[in-house]
């Protein structure tokens, strides 16, 4: 673009820290590996790494016209916490937590092309930017990985009333014999990032804590605004 300086005006953008992002997503397969070195050190100094990731409005858009018509499960009261965050509530769906999608299918989903599933699309960023940090995970974060868990797709409860209706359950001894339990715990002592991605945002706050004996001590507060991913360290971090 060949502009007149007259209508060009300087912003100063902001920090990670007060409110920013750390660096905008690359979508070209050149800068990927640049990028997530950039992101694994920031990982490995911070425990945490906030993304622009640019996409389009009416993606997003097509996006949440998709997960309103997910199907949606009970969440078992007492596990809520690891899946949703402190204090976190809304719908969502379910996922294996034993699962994982090795980095040759990731690769091979990729190499496809654009996904026509929007929700899909989405999921593509995730696990560009999961590729782009496994080759550097042992020697930036002190891990390696063997893989991801499938995506689980979160939207809050829009009134009152869907707050009363939605069904919740407890762990029972079904669950225990069941293996429930015993497969969630093996999920807690394995993860080490999450990756927080939001689609669509009507204001609000993320926050990351540390322990801080038995209580949680809030540490960071993030933006929640649409098309910013925030990835962080499940060893170091809690969020809500």
């Amino acid at each position: 673009f060949d502009l007149p300086e007259s209508v060009l005006e300087t912003e100063e953008l902001r920090s990670a820290e007060e409110g920013g992002f750390d660096f905008v997503w690359p979508f070209d397969q050149e800068g990927l590996v640049d990028s997530g070195f950039e992101v694994g050190k920031v990982l490995c100094t911070r425990g945490w790494c906030t993304l622009q990731v640019p996409r389009s409005s009416d993606l997003r858009s097509h996006a949440v016209d998709r997960a309103q018509r997910s199907v949606w499960a009970p969440q078992k009261q007492e596990l809520v916490a690891d899946f949703l965050g402190h204090c976190g509530s809304g719908r969502a769906t379910t996922i294996d937590p034993l699962r994982l999608n090795n980095e040759a299918s990731l690769s091979a989903t990729l190499l496809a092309g654009p996904a026509l599933d929007p929700i899909a699309a989405f999921d593509a960023d995730i696990s560009s930017i999961f590729m782009a940090l496994c080759p550097i995970m042992w020697s930036t974060l002190g891990f390696t990985s063997t893989g991801r868990t499938d995506a689980m797709i979160w939207m809050p409860l829009s009134s009152a009333a869907e707050k009363a209706q939605a069904p919740r359950e407890v762990l029972c001894e079904e669950d225990i014999e069941d293996g429930v339990l015993d497969r969630h715990l093996h999920f807690l002592k394995r993860r080490r990032l999450c990756f927080v991605y939001l689609v669509h945002t009507e204001g609000g706050r993320l926050c990351l804590y540390t322990p801080d004996g038995l209580k949680a001590k809030r540490a960071i507060e993030v933006p929640a605004e649409a098309g910013r991913m925030l990835v962080f360290r499940c060893d170091r971090f809690a969020f809500g």
